[in-house]
């Protein structure tokens, strides 16, 4: 259930996105590029050029993840598409975590609650 290879310490320096599974990243890891498309905040691929900030490390980044697992867990149904390695697979994912909202996940629970139903 943990990438251990991928985690950091909450030091205050640490950045996350070394190694990561898109599906389960929280909203900031998230960034637009000049052409208009959304992508992962990468520390491998970082340059400072980049167009993109690092993340620090946070607790809150493990909540999210933990929200997805346990949605996935308690309905079957997951928060975005993922493949066999956990990545979104769909570019419409990648606009919806980048453009989040209150609303986005007012609909995503009624989506899960008729699901359910």
């Amino acid at each position: 259930m943990i990438d251990l290879d991928a985690a950091v310490h909450f030091n205050g320096n640490a950045h996350v996105g070394l190694k990561h599974s898109s599906a389960f990243l929280p909203l900031e890891m998230f960034w637009k590029d000049g052409d208009n498309v959304v992508r992962v905040r990468s520390l491998q691929d970082w340059t400072p050029d980049a167009g993109y900030d690092l993340v620090l490390a946070a607790p809150a980044h493990d909540i999210w993840s933990l929200g997805c697992v346990l949605l996935l867990l308690c309905t079957g149904v997951t928060l975005v598409c993922g493949n066999v390695n956990d990545d979104l697979m769909y570019e419409e994912d990648f606009i919806k975590l980048w453009e989040w909202t209150e609303a986005t996940k007012r609909s995503n629970l009624s989506q899960v609650k008729n699901h359910l139903a």
